[in-house]
């Protein structure tokens, strides 16, 4: 009676450890699944006859059967999806940036220099332009700032 416990426990142990590997499995779909488009897509440039966009969204990007998934945390790090003919082929987590932004413009150049687009001159010249501006702005402040001098509290 004893004779046929040990393998059918063991038996029992092999199957829920199988179980228990096949369940760690991704199973997440490849390409682009998204649950949220929060900007619309945007053209960023072209290489020869192929046209690129990025989107950001809310969701899930697994460019292969072999590759890790990307997911967005939420709407304030989602998934900024780089397309290529209107197919998905790359994506990262982003802190989303504000329109007419520096860290967006210096994402699109850093999209535009990775993939060789002929659009990357005109995006450092908006990046220059940006941090010109801010540099201004902030160089204006400073000089027109109050001044905490004796004679501008002084009571007479």
């Amino acid at each position: 009676m004893k004779d046929w416990i040990l393998p059918v426990g063991t038996m029992v142990g092999i199957g829920g450890l199988v179980y228990y590997l096949l369940s760690l499995k991704d199973t997440t779909p490849v390409g682009l699944t998204a649950t949220n488009f929060l900007e619309p897509t945007a053209p960023v440039g072209n290489d020869g006859d192929d046209a690129y966009s990025v989107g950001i969204v809310e969701g899930t990007f697994r460019e292969s059967e072999s590759s890790l998934t990307v997911s967005s945390d939420n709407s304030n790090r989602p998934l900024l999806v780089v397309f290529k003919n209107g197919t998905p082929i790359d994506a990262k987590v982003i802190d989303k940036p504000e329109p007419e932004s520096i860290e967006l413009f210096e994402t699109f150049l850093g999209i535009a220099k990775e993939y060789g687009l002929d659009s990357e001159e005109d995006y450092q010249n908006a990046v220059d332009a940006l941090k010109e501006e801010e540099s201004n702005t902030s160089n204006a402040e400073m000089r027109l700032r109050p001044s905490n001098t004796l004679q501008s509290h002084f009571i007479w």
